[in-house]
């Protein structure tokens, strides 16, 4: 069972709804329902349950519910960290590191944060917007850490002729940034 907001939809009813691909409808529904930490936690498990499409459309909804107020991702930081390493389905992925991205930088684990998001950038394996918002990552840790600036740097440079144009324009933006905060 799976509750939401003093609501009871039993897990065929999730799934019915998160299994309409095109229906985005559905997924807002979802998003509007999920008001407390509890229904939070709830989808987030059911999340990590489901490392396939229905994952994917609830990763979805959790980084839309967090988008309304970002520091809740904050309570999932060390759990993500464990967890999507060993996450094979892109659309969860991309989620999930939007919602990190959208935030902060993770203050708890940043070693593990900063190796996974250039685990992301480096391997050819995952989809433009997982590369995309690890690079989102990596540049809030480099306004922290401007030590970390010239490793990103080298790694953007060095992707540039395999990205995508959306991919090249988002790492220019960042090697533009990166020239100003190594100037600081």
């Amino acid at each position: 069972m799976f509750f939401i907001h003093n609501s009871l939809l039993n897990l065929g009813e999730i799934t019915d709804i998160l299994e309409r691909d095109g229906n985005r409808s559905k997924r807002h529904y979802l998003t509007n329902l999920v008001r407390t930490k509890e229904d939070l936690d709830e989808l987030y498990a059911f999340v990590k349950a489901n490392d396939n499409a229905r994952g994917s459309y609830a990763s979805w909804v959790f980084t839309n519910v967090t988008d309304q107020k970002k520091e809740r991702i904050v309570d999932y930081h060390n759990d993500l960290i464990e967890w999507l390493p060993n996450c094979k389905t892109n659309g969860i992925l991309r989620s999930m590191i939007r919602s990190v991205a959208q935030y902060k930088a993770p203050e708890e684990l940043e070693t593990e944060w900063i190796d996974l998001c250039f685990q992301y950038l480096l391997k050819i394996d995952y989809e433009i917007a997982v590369k995309a918002h690890a690079m989102q990552v990596l540049h809030l840790y480099c306004k922290k850490y401007p030590e970390l600036a010239p490793e990103l740097k080298m790694v953007l440079e060095e992707g540039m002729e395999l990205y995508s144009s959306g991919l090249k324009a988002r790492g220019r933006n960042i090697l533009k940034s990166l020239e100003k905060i190594s100037q600081n």
